[in-house]
């Protein structure tokens, strides 16, 4: 599900804090020997009011508007609206769905479940306040039952709130996860409740959530196509996507859909012999392109990569201004900059040593283009040999295929980093001098490529690949922190710096009429189509776009002898101006790198 709207964590609950405290202290300390005394909890997913509970000992009653509810220290404590059990927990300070669903980990399926209802039937679908249980709905629920385990659970869902709840919208999984978070957080986390939450930020730091995909369709169905795009075939020019990889890129279902709450990609060849961009091998490559872009920001996935030979899954992100296969200098690959949160291969033929490390390793990289070593803006960055690249791995103890695994990128103006299960790995400073392309927005893709420069270090096929090769994802979400979001202006303004000044004339500064003077600039950051007067009068042509412009004018004559002046008025895209810049064709201006 893409939330359109941010939903922000934290900061809401610095009021709730004081009362669930205060909610949590008991009267007595039960030692032996000493009669036991009624101590107090709170039902949690945010304050639970109006639920049914009893202990062993017959301490019974309803819980209050402070979610609050009393136990005899050893006793369980059974909770139940109408017919429906919540189940039951030893008593404790706090008591949620993890513990009386006999769960560990939150997003567990049947705390999911738990959590969706609670959070539907709220009398006033307004969870800020917490979660109230009418009297007419606990009345209603009599005769009504769920199975919070069940498959067919958000079918009997529809009924149960239908009759307890009606006219209530039913809320969604990663709603109801990211609503529990905030109690979670403001009660302390696991330094007060004995869970973590993977998936979600750690504590003490304010978040939104702007995007998330938890996969929850039907079986067999497509991924949300609001929200993902399909490349399909071997790439530009028929180079398998850059890369030299085997692979037809498709969409169908045998390549791409959703299966038990997971994306499912895999790659297939369904009879041998399986070749190099002959069709024999099929896979799925999904993008967020156009529907989901971002600046900055927490990226987490579960995923389960598979690990065969030749393989090569990955989850990472382009700048969003690449368009495959554009003659657009500043569209094409490396100038966009890349960012790798999960890339793993397994292309180590004849060694079974090898292999074994690269079934266990997780890797990954950044790759840009440094304008100082390209400095043509209308040439190719790679093939003028300005790509630059970073990565790293790490080696973990188990194969990756064998479970899933949490991947969580931490991106930054300053900075990138990257962590898997909790483990950082891969960390890179951000020179905004000359990687400029991680300032601006991404867009997210997951595939599965076979072969190619990683899949099998440009090898051809060797016959003993097996297929099918599948990878899972459980989720994709990201978060920013709130107040710190890519729309806030930087405090600097713009800076240009002069690439080179060349026209059809060997020497510039020896143009006469009929001659087109160009200067190519870069900026560290995108800029809107700047504002240029040369020698007085204004450019014949402005292209470019992003960071990287040329502006040129076509000489009449009426321009002064033997230096001309391009004067530029520029702001970025959160209108914050820049200084104004006069580069003149004697190789003079502020910044020149490049005579």
């Amino acid at each position: 599900m893409y939330l359109k709207t941010p939903m922000r964590f934290c900061r809401v609950l610095v009021a709730m804090v004081p009362m669930l405290v205060l909610a949590s202290c008991g009267e007595g300390d039960g030692k032996a020997g000493i009669p036991a005394t009624t101590q107090t909890g709170v039902l949690l997913d945010a304050p639970v009011s109006g639920v049914f509970f009893e202990s062993r000992d017959g301490v019974s009653g309803l819980t209050d508007n402070a979610g609050q509810f009393d136990y005899l220290r050893g006793d369980r404590v059974r909770f139940w609206i109408g017919d429906i059990e919540l189940g039951s927990a030893f008593g404790a300070p706090f008591i949620t769905p993890v513990e009386l669903t006999g769960s560990a980990d939150p997003s567990a399926q049947a705390v999911v479940n738990q959590l969706i209802f609670l959070q539907s039937i709220d009398e006033d679908e307004n969870l800020a306040n917490g979660i109230s249980v009418s009297a007419s709905a606990r009345s209603a629920a009599a005769g009504q039952t769920l199975d919070f385990e069940s498959a067919t659970f958000l079918d009997d869902l529809d009924d149960v709130v239908a009759a307890i709840a009606p006219g209530n919208i039913i809320v969604s999984d990663i709603d109801a996860l990211a609503h529990f978070y905030q109690s979670y957080a403001a009660v302390g986390c696991s330094d007060t409740l004995n869970f973590q939450f993977p998936g979600f930020p750690a504590c003490g730091t304010e978040f939104e959530l702007i995007f998330a995909d938890e996969f929850s369709g039907p079986n067999g169905s497509q991924p949300d196509p609001s929200i993902w795009n399909y490349d399909r075939g071997y790439g530009p020019n028929n180079f398998g996507w850059g890369n030299n990889e085997w692979q037809l890129y498709t969409d169908s279902p045998d390549n791409v859909r959703i299966e038990d709450g997971n994306l499912v990609i895999t790659a297939l060849c369904p009879q041998a012999p399986c070749g190099v961009r002959d069709g024999s091998i099929t896979s799925a490559r999904l993008t967020t392109n156009d529907n989901f872009e971002f600046r900055y920001g927490k990226i987490v996935a579960r995923i389960r990569p598979p690990t065969g030979q030749g393989t090569w899954p990955a989850f990472w992100a382009l700048g969003a201004n690449f368009v495959g296969g554009s003659s657009i200098p500043n569209q094409q690959w490396p100038r966009v900059g890349e960012i790798d949160f999960m890339e793993v291969f397994n292309n180590t033929y004849n060694s079974p040593a090898q292999a074994n490390i690269a079934r266990r390793s997780a890797t990954s990289a950044m790759h840009w283009c440094d304008e100082r070593l390209a400095p043509d803006p209308n040439s190719n960055c790679f093939v003028q040999g300005g790509r630059l690249f970073v990565s790293d791995a790490l080696v973990l103890d188990d194969p990756l295929d064998q479970d899933f695994q949490i991947w969580e990128a931490n991106w930054t103006e300053d900075e990138v980093t990257v962590a898997i299960n909790g483990t950082e790995y891969f960390q890179l400073d951000i020179d905004p001098s000359t990687m400029e392309e991680f300032r601006r927005e991404f867009f997210l893709l997951l595939n599965v490529a076979v072969g190619g420069t990683l899949g099998s270090g440009q090898a051809p096929p060797q016959g003993d690949e097996t297929f099918p090769q599948t990878m899972l994802v459980d989720y994709v979400r990201v978060f920013q922190e709130a107040d710190d979001g890519p729309d806030d202006p930087p405090a600097d303004p713009p800076v240009l710096t002069l690439v080179s000044i060349f026209s059809n004339n060997a020497d510039p500064t020896q143009a006469t009429a009929g001659d087109t003077v160009t200067i190519a600039i870069i900026a560290d950051r995108p800029l809107i189509a700047p504002s240029v007067t040369i020698g007085g009068q204004g450019a014949t042509g402005i292209s470019g776009g992003g960071t990287v412009w040329q502006i040129s004018r076509t000489l009449d004559g009426s321009e002064p002898a033997g230096e001309l002046a391009f004067t530029i008025d520029f702001s970025d895209l959160d209108q914050v101006a820049g200084e104004q810049v006069t580069a003149t064709t004697n190789g003079s201006s502020i910044n020149v790198i490049v005579p």
